[in-house]
């Protein structure tokens, strides 16, 4: 199913309208996998066609990025020059560059010309820089866009092809061990998608191509909950994923980060048949797009040698080196027996490992899932983390030292806390009204027992609370992004219980605690101990992200009326520019012993008056 490119000139009948019909075979899957719907004809997609019609030297392909985002910026542009003609071609090719959104307008922002030589029936790749002054770069706040018309002339000037392309003006890096936009600080929050949506009769046939108003809604809930990214997981068979341009297009347009999966995609088991050439034909497909920001081809394979590894970022940084690289979303999953002489008893390379270029490049995104209260787990494990927690932790010292890295950033790529049973009362009459999923016995561990369909309200409490203090930790331990998995209901044919919003798309609790916990700041606890006793004190700390500013901090002790017992106040607090957490020490409230309160946190930013 690898994207092509076919010439049709022989079929076409010149001087009268020409009717081309395309057949699209409808798709089987084999084995219904899991978290799949029951549903086994998946997805009849034919991805976006055009007709280019050309003379006999064109412009094959174009690939536009930012090496620069000061002023003016650098725009750097690879061309595929192609030519089936019976003489060498002399010419030009210029590159005009206007703003495109969110207001078009037709004086250039930047242009170029440079020479072209091609010698009869040949292929040739040049590359050509253009300065942009004043650029409006894009970011998920400003999601500016820019179009590049490229125009293929002859020494003459008469024009021979053009090529038009938008593209945003952003850079994404991890100098300092911190994940940058334009060379900012900022953090990949989101959920993941895993591609189901209703009515249930629709679940598979639009898995991988639903209408494009289903993808702009998936973005809209996303950043309705402050999520910056989304991670892309969909999936109808072990070796399977997006490449849906449409999704590029309006996220380039609405402002949101993508990890993005391509169509070779492996969910889990073995890698021996990666597909390393359809890789990079499915990265070119959608390389232009500034809201792809990372590479994904790997979910958790297990377990994955390091040559691996290395051949799946070579592959890809041939064709584009302007993302990041994350060859697997779970670098706990590698094969340890590749690193006895360097790692000891942990999966760790060394940063001094000078075998496998990969993992050092400054291209590599490192990161695992962390799990740390899924599956049944207990809160210990939270309270003990970063440290080792009994579903695929790691050593406190290995920990740290990816959390404290310089030179890599370190994210969560899938986190599956907890689940919660839909509101029953919305789903009455429907096939997944009061069906429990495989994961009900998790609640046993977590919570201690199962909780039966009439407490759906505590067992969304729970999940809410445990990936309000989860998420909460990993912000103040140094996390540059943290993916829920998922976003929607429809796995396992609508009845899995994770995702934070119901298969009809209910909002469940944890939808808003997680919207919350996202905020770019954020005041609390750096403690994840849900009780308070009589003698204890509360650590605060700001968690914030962004440009500096001062801000006035109010933790309220209220009882459970809601009533004000007793207040701290912490005015002008100064936020340093970028990522952090700020430390205002630790408050003993002045109440009465004998009562129960709730905490309440309130950031205020008195500069624009509000909180």
């Amino acid at each position: 199913r690898y994207p092509e490119q076919i010439d049709i000139s022989d079929f076409l009948k010149p001087h009268q309208e020409n009717l081309i019909a395309v057949r699209v075979d409808p798709y089987r899957v084999e084995q219904v996998r899991h978290h799949m719907s029951a549903d086994p004809w998946s997805s009849w997609y034919a991805g976006l066609m055009d007709i280019e019609l050309t003379s006999r030297a064109w412009i094959g392909d174009i690939f536009a990025y930012v090496t620069d985002v000061g002023n003016p910026a650098r725009l750097r542009l690879e061309a595929q020059l192609d030519s089936e003609t019976d003489e060498p071609f002399r010419g030009r090719m210029i590159t005009r560059v206007y703003p495109w959104f969110p207001e078009e307008s037709s004086a250039a922002a930047g242009e170029s010309s440079v020479a072209v030589q091609l010698d009869a029936g040949t292929s040739e790749f040049l590359s050509d820089e253009i300065n942009i002054p004043d650029p409006d770069l894009w970011t998920v706040n400003t999601p500016n866009l820019y179009k590049i018309h490229v125009i293929l002339q002859y020494d003459s000037g008469k024009d021979v092809d053009d090529f038009v392309l938008t593209t945003g003006l952003r850079t994404i890096s991890q100098e300092g061990g911190t994940f940058r936009v334009n060379n900012r600080p900022e953090m990949l929050n989101g959920p993941l998608l895993f591609g189901y949506h209703n009515p249930l009769e629709r679940i598979a046939q639009w898995m991988f191509s639903p209408p494009a108003e289903r993808w702009i809604h998936d973005i809209l809930l996303t950043k309705k909950m402050n999520g910056t990214a989304i991670r892309m997981s969909v999936h109808d068979q072990r070796v399977a994923g997006v490449n849906d341009r449409r999704l590029a297009r309006i996220g380039d347009q609405m402002g949101i980060m993508f990890l993005w999966q391509t169509p070779v995609w492996v969910r889990e088991g073995t890698i021996d048949d990666f597909d390393f050439e359809g890789l990079p034909l499915y990265i070119k497909q959608v390389r232009n797009y500034p809201s792809i920001v990372m590479w994904q081809p790997g979910n958790h394979p297990d377990p994955w040698p390091m040559d691996w590894f290395q051949r799946v970022h070579d592959t890809i940084a041939e064709v584009d080196q302007s993302r990041l690289i994350s060859p697997s979303g779970d670098m706990s999953r590698m094969n340890l027996n590749e690193f006895e002489n360097t790692i000891g008893d942990t999966w760790r390379p060394a940063d001094t490992d000078q075998t496998w270029s990969s993992w050092t490049s400054p291209l590599i995104a490192r990161g695992t899932m962390e799990q740390v209260l899924a599956y049944g787990q207990s809160w210990h494990h939270l309270r003990n983390f970063p440290g080792m927690h009994g579903y695929r932790g790691m050593e406190m010292e290995v920990r740290m030292e990816y959390l404290n890295s310089k030179t890599h950033a370190w994210f969560d790529f899938e986190s599956e806390e907890t689940i919660a049973q839909a509101n029953w009362n919305v789903t009455r009459g429907k096939p997944y009204h009061r069906m429990y999923a495989y994961e009900i016995n998790y609640d046993v561990g977590s919570i201690g027992r199962k909780l039966d369909f009439d407490e759906w309200r505590e067992s969304q409490a729970w999940q809410a609370l445990s990936a309000y203090e989860a998420y909460r930790k990993k912000r103040w331990v140094g996390f540059d992004g943290m993916f829920w998995c998922p976003l929607r209901g429809g796995g396992n044919t609508a009845t899995y219980m994770k995702p934070l919003l119901d298969y009809d798309n209910h909002p469940k609790l944890a939808y808003y605690a997680v919207q919350m916990v996202f905020q770019p700041i954020l005041a609390g606890s750096r403690n994840v101990d849900i009780v308070y006793g009589p003698n204890d004190e509360i650590p605060v700390i700001v968690m914030h992200l962004g440009e500096t500013k001062t801000v006035d901090v109010t933790v309220s002790a209220k009882t459970m009326d809601g009533a004000t017992a007793d207040e701290k106040n912490y005015n002008d607090v100064v936020l340093p520019d970028g990522k952090g957490v700020v430390d205002l020490g630790n408050w003993k409230p002045d109440i009465p012993s004998e009562m129960y309160y709730g905490f309440e946190y309130i950031v205020r930013y008195p500069e624009l008056d509000n909180k």
